[in-house]
């Protein structure tokens, strides 16, 4: 047995009705995934989620494994809820005695799928003393309220109609609204040296207005503030083809450089090619998803 780490509050009853039963199951041996769940949670108690999935699950598959993410509760001063390298080996240790014939566990990172919201809503403004400034701060706050509610966690559902009526219940004097979901990842760029990326965004993709792409922030080579944008390929209805542009003196876009790159819609992956950067910076592309309603899978995280 190794130092015990990872301190948490005591137990609650629900957690402890979730948990005795599958202990008993258990038996002390990790034989199915919510064995190895149960196991780890009472090796470690300050884990906020965890998921286990079969290597036959994996994408790609690999047979005789069996894959582990955990997210952490965040501690004081912390922003990384995710396992540092002592603590992984700490769970893989503690695991190797309890683990069926073999079978080999690995720990995976989450994975983030970020989703950016577009929220707007009608209101009567004889019905609230509020202003709209007030209003829209509210709206916020459920929306806050529904990601640490509902999502941030490996069964973390995000459902459309489920924050649509949170939204609409915010206040009386709120009449209807709508709300866009897309989803949105962050590259980081260095200087010096073409960098080629490769975005995994989770989610099968869509395009909207023949764009796949709304939004891409921009970064400087050459003094330039250059974008990334996207447009059809004649080859297949799968792929979107990625190019570069700037906007000239009259605020219109012109294209530097067209096939830089590629999107993946049914598998939502996003390959980018060869770019150059004055300085370090980042970028971020939010994209279409194919459905509103966006379900994690294996190691994701909705939030």
């Amino acid at each position: 047995s190794g130092k015990s780490f990872g301190g948490a509050d005591r137990e609650s009853i629900s957690s402890i009705k979730y948990n005795a039963p599958l202990q008993y199951i258990a038996q002390n041996r990790a034989v199915t995934a919510d064995d190895y769940k149960t196991l780890i949670y009472n090796r470690i108690p300050n884990i906020k989620s965890i998921t286990v999935w079969g290597g036959e699950e994996n994408d790609p598959p690999q047979y005789g494994k069996v894959f582990i993410s955990v997210r952490k509760h965040l501690e004081n001063n912390s922003t990384d809820d995710f396992l540092n390298d002592m603590e992984k080996q700490e769970i893989l240790s503690y695991l190797n005695d309890k683990k069926v014939l073999s079978i080999i566990p690995e720990i995976i990172d989450p994975e983030y799928v970020n989703v950016v919201l577009d929220v707007l809503f009608k209101y009567n403004r004889n019905l609230t003393t509020y202003t709209q400034v007030q209003l829209e701060n509210l709206v916020k706050q459920s929306v806050t309220k529904f990601n640490n509610e509902y999502l941030d966690s490996f069964d973390g559902v995000f459902r459309h109609s489920m924050l649509s009526k949170i939204v609409d219940s915010t206040s009386p004097s709120i009449l209807n609204s709508h709300i866009r979901v897309y989803v949105s990842k962050t590259v980081q760029l260095i200087s010096g040296s073409p960098q080629s990326k490769t975005l995994k965004y989770g989610v099968a993709l869509t395009v909207d207005d023949d764009i796949a792409i709304v939004n891409s922030t921009g970064w400087t080579y050459e003094g330039i503030t250059y974008y990334i944008g996207d447009e059809s390929d004649a080859k297949s209805n799968d792929f979107r083809n990625l190019y570069v542009y700037y906007y000239d003196s009259d605020n219109k876009p012109v294209i530097r450089e067209r096939n830089i790159g590629k999107i993946q819609l049914s598998t939502g992956l996003v390959e980018i090619g060869q770019l150059l950067t004055d300085e370090d910076t980042s970028i971020t592309l939010d994209l279409i998803p194919l459905s509103n309603d966006i379900a994690p899978k294996r190691n994701q995280l909705v939030r």
